[in-house]
């Protein structure tokens, strides 16, 4: 009788286009599981919200292999030992599983090969998470692509593999494992429910994904290049917590997109920023934490505690700042357009260090993603390899303005604008009777902006 295999779930919480399932159902029964383990991955544990997605999102998995007939396992534990342990205990002769970028989950990934190895069990890993592996697209002289535009023009002219099938149900062990009780992986917190401020509330899992990539591409992405930048609409894809969790591939959404033609082009664009920064962390993997470009490791920043606290409730007295901020702590999501301002006010007007932000949105963020929530704050802060100039600073008012010119994402967010008219509610401080409860500004933009212009004076030779 042929052996079982495992496969070992983490950031691929699917069954469609996984190259690792496919494989191990060609070697034998496969027992599918995940490993409850924080210990890992350090500091970079899921945060809040993300721990409130996985929860759901292995709910969903584990009732899509029961409707299989088969047991979805879910343990706790050292990864390693654990995995050790299960194919012990299973009689498994070998281990699948999707590559990881992040620097602490290769670690991981090598000290449970090496495990496993010890008691003949070998672990094989296949690609998951980006759209091409970053050793595959490389410039012409051999090293990794640090400037965007170039790298698109590249990818576009990559062959991106064609979406797989899921396995066949027969494909998998039936049950009868030892696994956690749902009640008991202790990944909700509080009774945080980021459903209850959506207009369309979340739905985590592979069967929402695919409604989610539907329904954008059939109702919004025409629109987008438009659109995208306006808060107010409902424009965006919010695909980027399923992409994290892998419960959509790369390749599905790409191919999904591309038999459109020009019109997704623009939100093709956006899909490779994603690939580009996972390549920037398999190259630089302390990219989470230390500034790429090298000057900027010295910036005089200022943090102060009370400044952060204010920026992070959402009262600092700017509204699009504020209005963020909010639908942030509400929702676990945060529009693109005011994630780069309410980024660009932390690092330029309060001269708070971009490592701040980065772990308040790694706790808050259901998409919480190490390489894009890094890359995009280094971006804004002008330390990344391809950043926005750092005396580019986001007026917050003018921003608020352009893009939401009505004032309704404003008012949906910072209910204490309600009264103010579609001129006042970008500067509520010139109507302070009609919005009493809302703070004024926290700093003068004119003067933060000469503070950080001042500041980035210190290194800008060297930059």
């Amino acid at each position: 009788m042929t052996a079982p295999v495992i496969y070992w779930y983490r950031r691929d919480l699917r069954l469609d286009d996984l190259p690792g399932l496919q494989a191990a159902a060609a070697q034998g029964k496969v027992i599918p599981c995940f490993v409850l383990d924080d210990d890992s991955p350090g500091a970079w544990a899921p945060g809040t919200a993300s721990r409130w997605w996985l929860h759901h999102s292995l709910a969903s998995l584990e009732a899509a292999f029961s409707a299989l007939g088969s047991q979805f396992v879910v343990l706790r534990g050292d990864t390693a030992e654990t995995l050790a342990s299960l194919a012990r205990t299973t009689g498994a002769s070998a281990v699948f599983c999707s590559e990881r970028y992040e620097p602490w989950g290769r670690q991981t990934d090598q000290l449970t090969r090496e495990l496993l190895q010890q008691q003949g069990v070998e672990m094989h890993t296949y690609p998951g998470a980006s759209l091409v592996h970053p050793e595959a697209l490389r410039r012409p002289d051999g090293g990794i692509y640090k400037v965007y535009t170039p790298f698109w023009r590249r990818l576009r002219q990559c062959k991106i593999a064609t979406p797989l099938p899921a396995p066949a149900a027969s494909s998998f062990h039936d049950g009868g494992l030892r696994s956690l009780a749902s009640n008991k992986w202790n990944l909700i917190l509080g009774d945080q429910d980021y459903n209850a401020a959506m207009t369309q509330p979340w739905e985590p899992g592979e069967a929402g994904a695919q409604r989610r990539l539907q329904m954008f591409l059939e109702r919004h992405v025409q629109h987008y290049d438009a659109q995208r930048n306006l808060p107010a609409e409902d424009a965006c894809s919010r695909l980027s917590p399923h992409f994290h969790f892998g419960e959509v591939s790369p390749q599905q959404v790409w191919h999904a997109a591309a038999c459109l033609g020009p019109e997704a082009d623009g939100f093709l664009s956006e899909v490779a920023w994603r690939e580009f920064n996972y390549h920037q962390l398999y190259a630089h993997p302390t990219m989470p934490e230390v500034a790429l470009r090298e000057p900027f490791r010295a910036f005089p920043w200022s943090p102060r505690e009370d400044l952060f606290d204010a920026w992070r409730a959402g009262q600092t007295g700017y509204p699009l700042v504020d209005a963020g901020m909010r639908e942030l702590a509400a929702t676990g999501f945060m529009h693109n357009r005011v994630r780069m301002v309410a980024a660009s006010f932390l690092c330029k007007h309060l001269l708070i260090p971009w490592q701040w932000g980065a772990r308040w949105f790694w706790d808050q963020l259901v998409d919480a993603d190490l390489a894009n929530n890094s890359g995009g704050w280094q971006w804004v802060a002008g330390c990344g390899l391809d950043a926005a100039p750092y005396f580019r600073v986001f007026n917050p008012i003018l921003q608020s303005e352009k893009f939401d010119g009505a004032g309704a994402y404003l008012r949906k967010w910072v209910p204490e604008l309600r009264e103010l008219d579609s001129k006042q509610v970008h500067k509520p401080w010139t109507a302070p009777l009609l919005a009493p409860d809302y703070p004024p500004p926290i700093v003068d933009h004119s003067d933060a902006r000469a503070a950080a212009l001042a500041a980035w004076d210190t290194i800008r030779q060297s930059a």
